[in-house]
């Protein structure tokens, strides 16, 4: 669950829904969607009072470890003839 607060009644459009803030000023989601969408707008619309502790996206789609960079192999030089 995400609690985030705002000046009271303030609204914001999240798809065909609009999400308002109370008369406080506060809202709380546990909707993964509603949560990265006000995310998007901390801090300089909103104040994150609690943050979700992980998503439940992210759980399931943990980014793979990248592979680490490897320097190509040196080419073996020319032979000088005589």
């Amino acid at each position: 669950m995400a609690k985030f607060k705002a000046t009271p009644f303030y609204s914001v459009r999240y798809g065909d829904k609009s999400l308002t803030f109370g008369l406080d000023g506060i809202y709380e989601t546990e909707d993964d969607g509603e949560i990265r969408a006000l995310m998007e707008l901390c801090p300089r619309y909103l104040t994150c009072l609690e943050k979700a502790e992980k998503l439940k996206t992210e759980e399931k789609s943990e980014p793979a470890e990248k592979p680490k960079a490897t320097k190509p192999k040196p080419k073996p030089k020319a032979s000088a003839k005589k």
